[in-house]
């Protein structure tokens, strides 16, 4: 596949300067398959390899939104988890790109506690993952209703043409970087693939204790 395309876009492979992929949070597999072949291709072609994070990118595509309407400026980010839980970040009102609050994980009662707090402070954006379940949310989107142009809260797509872009904006940058740690590039460090209290395990259940006889 990834040669059909290089070939389609009249490259080489060992031409490619920078890859990117999705680091997280997100789905376990999904993240480490982007991870793994992103590394071999890195190798390959000797390109600067660089993570990027999910909610960055949700970030983006909602300010790209935004900016076609008279939306709220404060942004919260929420992205699906397992069992009911939701990545949620919030990001500064005009800095889209720098984190205020980090990625936490939260259920769904927490996810609208956070929200009715966030709104109360002043007027907020909630920027919907692909893959969040909105029935599930049924709190949240009642608080949407009772909260009025305080809160606004949509589904937002993030395509792949964002996420060259944003490729491209954090290699751009890493070029004109005063130092650049060479032996850092090919290190996933501090790779976003969960957050405190997200495991892709179940727990053990515990053993029943067994019932005494007559």
């Amino acid at each position: 596949m990834l040669d059909e395309l290089c070939r389609r876009a009249g490259f080489l492979p060992r031409s490619i300067d920078a890859v990117g992929f999705v680091a997280g949070p997100g789905s376990f597999t999904g993240i480490r398959i982007a991870a793994a072949v992103s590394q071999a291709l890195a190798r390959a072609s000797g390109a600067k390899l660089h993570a990027l994070g999910s909610a960055d990118l949700l970030a983006m595509a909602a300010q790209r939104q935004r900016e076609q309407t008279s939306q709220p400026a404060r942004l919260m980010t929420v992205l699906p988890s397992r069992r009911d839980r939701y990545y949620c970040a919030q990001f500064s009102a005009g800095q889209e790109r720098l984190m205020e609050v980090p990625n936490r994980l939260l259920d769904g009662d927490q996810l609208v506690a956070e929200v009715r707090a966030a709104c109360g402070a002043e007027p907020l954006y909630v920027a919907l993952g692909h893959g969040v379940d909105q029935d599930g949310l049924a709190g949240l989107h009642g608080l949407v209703g009772a909260a009025g142009d305080e809160l606004v809260c949509q589904p937002v797509p993030v395509g792949s043409e964002l996420l060259l872009e944003h490729a491209c904006q954090r290699h751009a940058a890493s070029a004109e970087a005063a130092t650049v740690d060479a032996a850092g590039e090919q290190r996933l460090a501090g790779l976003p693939i969960y957050v405190e209290g997200d495991t892709p395990w179940q727990p053990k259940a515990e053993p029943k204790p067994k019932q005494a006889g007559p």
